[in-house]
Parts: C-alpha cells; sequence; structure tokens
C-alpha cells in the first residue's frame, strides 16, 4: 500500500470518527499475527480471483469470524450463515451489510467461532505433512524393493 493510499485510509478512520476502534498494522513479523487475529472480531478477504488465503485459515484458527467472497476456494472452508458471511465479488454494499450484520449479532459471532475452531483442526499443516511424509517414504520403499 504507497503512502497516498495510507493517508486517505487514516482521513476516513478520523472522519467516521472510529480511531479508538480501529488499528492499522500495515507489516509485521508472521509470529506476531496470532495475536493480531485476537484482537479482531472479523476476518474480511474479498479478492476478486480465487485461491485459498492461508490466512483466512489463520484467523479461523484464532477464532476470528470470516466475511469472504463468493468464491470456490472461500466456500470449501465457509459456509454462509454456518461460520461466516459470503459476499458476492465486488458487492459493497453486500459486504457493508454483512459486516453489520456481525457486528450487531454477537449470538451469531461466537456460533461461529465455535465452528470454525472445530472446523480448522482438518487443516493441521504438520499432520498432513507428516501424513506426505508417510506416504513419500511407502512410495520410496516400495521402489527400493523392486529395484
Amino acid at each position: 500500500m504507497d503512502k497516498d493510499e495510507q493517508i486517505k485510509i487514516q482521513n476516513l478512520i478520523k472522519e467516521f470518527k472510529i480511531d479508538k476502534s480501529v488499528r492499522i498494522i500495515y507489516e509485521t513479523e508472521y509470529e506476531e499475527m496470532p495475536m493480531y487475529y485476537n484482537l479482531a472480531d472479523f476476518f474480511i478477504s474479498v479478492p476478486s480471483s480465487d485461491s485459498l488465503s492461508v490466512s483466512l485459515l489463520e484467523a479461523m484458527a484464532c477464532g476470528v469470524v470470516p466475511v469472504v467472497s463468493d468464491l470456490p476456494a472461500t466456500r470449501e472452508w465457509v459456509n454462509d450463515g454456518e461460520n461466516g458471511l459470503i459476499v458476492p465479488v465486488r458487492n459493497e454494499k453486500a459486504l457493508a451489510d454483512a459486516i453489520l450484520t456481525l457486528f450487531m449479532d454477537k449470538s451469531m459471532r461466537e456460533r461461529f467461532k465455535k465452528r470454525n475452531l472445530d472446523l480448522v483442526k482438518k487443516a493441521d499443516f504438520f499432520l498432513h505433512m507428516s501424513r506426505l511424509e508417510n506416504l513419500y517414504m511407502d512410495i520410496w520403499r516400495r521402489y527400493q524393493s523392486n529395484a
């Protein structure tokens, strides 16, 4: 983000008088991310193209409720109205409505958080890497015994 965009965002925060509720983190160490996720109520990721965002899974693991674009990769992890909210791509009004809905409904946020904590256990990196390593080792052993 360039300096002009930073200044515009800072001015909007002042204009709407939300400076006591908003913290902008432009850059941080990866190890500090869980601390910042835990400060948040919502995780907003609204790209226009499809790819799985690792940060989405990280936020969900920290109990942050996602609002995401309606894309195939995000639908693998977020079910609209069950563990987060999905908005149409490039639809600012739907995005604003989703944020307001979550802001106003604490019980919904709590339900989503609980579901997400259970769901993201399936994305355990170390578990999956261990399984993949075992698979490769098994293939290697078979190859060696047939060579």
